[in-house]
């Protein structure tokens, strides 16, 4: 039923516009890491600091996102509507039951850190400056 209302070439357009999201994220991301590695050489020195373009190409190494991935974290993201819990996304992938919680219920479709890649970098559209239309 789900595939009906929302087909296949939308899975795979939304792949596509997630990784090019994902991919025009990489010099930020690779700047930031970068800055984290300056601050912690400069509170101890013997500590390396990798250069931007060998970051950048850690990130590129990453694999990319792949529909069937983004189907799986909108199909959790409906489940969690339809049963939420008020303590948090993350006892989902909790290793013991807790309350309501069921042990593992995520985890036996992905991990934690699979979901938050994918739920950080998810986009439909592309990334450019819509113009608005004003009423005068």
């Amino acid at each position: 039923m789900f595939l009906y209302f929302l087909p296949k070439t939308l899975w795979f357009m939304i792949e596509k516009e997630t990784n090019s999201y994902r991919e025009a994220c990489f010099p930020g991301i690779a700047q930031q890491q970068r800055d984290k590695q300056l601050q912690v050489q400069a509170k101890d020195p013997k500590k390396s600091v990798a250069p931007l373009e060998e970051i950048e190409e850690k990130l590129r190494r990453v694999k990319s996102i792949e529909s069937h991935e983004i189907f799986h974290v909108i199909g959790l993201l409906v489940a969690r509507t339809l049963c939420s819990h008020t303590d948090g996304l993350e006892k989902h992938w909790s290793a013991r039951a807790d309350g309501a919680v069921p042990r593992g219920t995520y985890s036996r479709y992905m991990t934690r850190d699979i979901f938050k890649t994918i739920t950080r970098y998810l986009h439909f559209t592309q990334r450019q400056r819509v113009r608005t239309w004003r009423g005068k």
